[in-house]
C-alpha cells in the first residue's frame, strides 16, 4: 500500500473557511483538538462534576498517607505541613502513570479511528499529552491553594514556581513519550503488553512518594539512579521547597532520557505509518 499524507486527502470545506486556508499544519491542529475534545467527553462527561472527578485520586493519596504517618507517629522528611509534602511527592508519580498508561494503550484503542489516513498515531501522543498537561496542572493550583488555606504559612510558597510548572509539563512529557513506544511495540509484539504493565509497578516502587532519595543507601541509589521518575519527583521538591535541594537529582539526565524516547518513538511511529498494521 502507498503511503499516505495529509496533503493527499481532499479537504471538505467548513462554513464560513475558505478551502485556501486549509493547509497541512491547520488540518493537523483540526485533528488534534477534535481529538482533545473527544477524550474530555470521554474522560469528564457532559457534567462539570466530572472535572471534579480529577481531584478524587489525588486527594485520596494525600489523606489517606497523611493519616497514616499520624497514626504511625511519623513525620514527613522535610519540615514542612503533611499534605503539602504529599502533594509535591504525588504529583509526579500520578502524572507519570496516569499518562503512560493512557498513551500506552492509545494505538490498540484507537484503531478504528487510525483506519482514517488523516489519523497518525502522533495525533493522539499530542492530544493526550496536551490534555493531561491541562489536568495536572488544573489540579496541582486547586490542591495546593486549599492546602495552602489550611494549613500552611506564607513561608511555605513554592520557592520556584516556574520551574514546579516546568517539573509538571516535563514529567507528563516523558511519560508520554514512554508510553508512545509501548503503544506502538505492542502493536506488533502483543505480548509486550505485560512488560509494559511490569514497569508500572517498577516506577510505583521507585517514584519516591515516601523517602528522599538522597536517605537511601547508595547501593540503591547506583539502581533507582535509572528510573527518571524518582528524579522527576527530586526535582518538585527541590523546586518547591526551600528546605531542600537534592543531591541525587539530574536535570541532565531526565531531558536527555526524554530526547532519546522521543526520537525513538517519532521514528518508530513513521514505520507504523509505513506498514499500517492495522486490523
Amino acid at each position: 500500500m502507498t503511503d499516505t499524507t495529509r496533503n493527499d486527502i481532499p479537504f471538505i470545506k467548513m462554513p464560513g473557511m475558505p478551502v485556501s486556508e486549509a493547509g497541512p499544519l491547520r488540518t493537523t491542529l483540526r485533528v488534534i483538538y477534535a481529538l482533545i475534545m473527544r477524550q474530555v467527553r470521554a474522560q469528564f462527561g457532559n457534567s462539570h462534576i466530572g472535572y471534579l472527578g480529577v481531584l478524587g485520586g489525588p486527594v485520596f493519596y494525600i489523606v489517606a498517607l497523611s493519616l497514616l504517618f499520624q497514626i504511625m507517629g511519623r513525620g514527613v522528611p522535610i519540615a514542612v505541613p503533611g499534605p503539602l509534602f504529599f502533594l509535591c511527592s504525588l504529583m509526579p508519580f500520578i502524572s507519570y502513570i496516569r499518562t503512560y498508561s493512557s498513551l500506552g494503550t492509545s494505538v490498540e484503542a484507537g484503531k478504528g479511528l487510525l483506519s482514517f489516513p488523516i489519523l497518525r498515531p502522533l495525533d493522539f501522543f499530542v492530544a493526550k499529552t496536551v490534555l493531561e498537561i491541562i489536568a495536572k496542572i488544573f489540579t496541582f493550583v486547586i490542591l495546593a491553594t486549599v492546602i495552602y488555606a489550611i494549613w500552611c504559612e506564607p513561608r511555605h510558597l513554592p520557592e520556584r514556581p516556574l520551574g514546579v510548572l516546568l517539573v509538571l509539563i516535563i514529567t507528563v512529557v516523558h511519560a508520554a513519550a514512554l508510553g508512545l513506544i509501548f503503544a506502538i511495540l505492542v502493536v506488533h509484539v502483543p505480548w509486550l503488553a505485560v512488560c509494559r504493565i511490569l514497569l508500572a509497578r517498577a516506577l510505583l516502587l521507585t517514584s519516591g512518594k515516601f523517602f528522599l532519595a538522597d536517605q537511601l543507601p547508595s547501593f540503591i541509589q547506583e539502581i533507582f539512579w535509572w528510573f527518571p521518575l524518582l528524579h522527576c519527583t527530586e526535582w518538585m521538591r527541590s523546586a518547591f521547597f526551600s528546605e531542600y535541594e537534592s543531591k541525587f537529582l539530574s536535570i541532565e539526565y531526565v531531558f536527555g532520557s526524554l530526547i532519546v524516547m522521543l526520537c525513538v518513538g517519532l521514528l518508530m511511529e513513521q514505520h507504523l505509518l509505513r506498514v499500517r498494521k492495522f486490523t
